[in-house]
């Protein structure tokens, strides 16, 4: 979790790769750690390593209560590495366990505009606009982890087709 903060709130990938790595020479099945290091690598444009972190997190729990949060993540990881039409699969499968989890929609309605779907993506970005009413391509580029790597335009690119303000 410490990795997680570190990462996403202080955007501090290498002591957030510290973290993990920790976790996983203590206990190389803790599946959190997986996901949480698949976001990570996303978000420093380690696509491939991104997929294989999600999917690890994935086989290492799969009923967990919270799959919900896992496919999340293996959505978001697909994205990010171009993968949509998996991306949309994944995101849709995480709205099944959660329908009002905005980072599930965000991502989806991303994947689902890059992927061409713009009629499925404006319906996402609305349904993630009641959830997160004050969202903007603004403020998604402001707190984006991964705000300095290549893809970020493209995702805004994804958000605005989606419906998402400037």
């Amino acid at each position: 979790m410490d990795g997680f903060a570190t990462g996403y709130v202080k955007k501090d990938f290498e002591v957030a790769e510290q973290r993990y790595d920790d976790a996983l020479r203590i206990n190389p099945s803790e599946s959190l750690a997986w996901l949480f290091r698949s976001a990570m690598l996303g978000y420093r444009d380690e696509g491939p390593a991104a997929i294989d972190a999600a999917l690890r997190a994935q086989g290492l729990s799969p009923i967990d209560p919270m799959q919900y949060y896992f496919d999340h993540f293996t959505a978001l990881a697909l994205l990010l590495a171009g993968r949509y039409e998996d991306s949309i699969h994944y995101g849709l499968r995480s709205l099944r366990g959660n329908r009002t989890h905005a980072s599930t929609l965000r991502a989806l309605a991303m994947a689902q505009a890059l992927a061409g779907q713009v009629d499925a993506a404006r319906a996402t970005g609305a349904a993630l606009l009641q959830q997160e009413p004050t969202l903007t391509l603004r403020a998604f580029k402001s707190r984006y982890p991964g705000r300095s790597s290549s893809q970020i335009e493209r995702l805004a690119d994804g958000l605005a087709m989606a419906g998402v303000p400037a």
